[in-house]
C-alpha cells in the first residue's frame, strides 16, 4: 500500500499514541500481551486502522490522576486531518481504536 507523507505521518503518530497507551495501561503487574496494529483498504475504498490489545480492558485500568488527555486529544485532531473519527471497539477483553479515513489517493 503507497502512501504519501501528508498521510503517512498523522497515520505514525496515531499508532504510536494508541501503542504507547496500551503499553502503559493494557498490560499492570507485568501482565504479558498481545498488541495488534492492522491497516487495509476496505471495499468503499476507505483507509482504515486499528489497534488493539488483549490488555485488562478500559474498565479495568489503572487511572492516571495526572492525565492530561493530551493523547485522546492527539489522536482526534489527528483523525480529524485525515477526515476521519476515531472509535473506540468494546470487547470482553482488552481495547481497541479503529479509525475509518475518507477516500484517500
Amino acid at each position: 500500500m503507497y502512501l504519501d507523507v501528508d498521510t503517512a505521518l498523522p497515520l505514525g503518530l496515531i499508532i504510536n499514541e494508541l501503542t504507547t497507551n496500551s503499553l502503559k495501561y493494557a498490560f499492570p503487574d507485568n501482565r504479558t500481551g498481545a498488541i495488534s496494529i492492522a491497516l487495509w483498504e476496505n471495499e468503499q475504498k476507505h483507509l482504515c486502522l486499528k489497534v488493539s490489545d488483549n490488555g485488562v480492558g478500559q474498565s479495568n485500568a489503572q487511572k492516571d490522576d495526572k492525565s492530561t488527555s493530551f493523547g485522546a486529544n492527539l489522536v482526534q485532531m489527528l483523525s480529524k486531518k485525515l477526515k476521519g473519527t476515531p472509535e473506540v471497539l468494546t470487547t470482553d477483553e482488552g481495547y481497541a481504536t479503529q479509525i475509518v479515513f475518507e477516500k484517500w489517493a
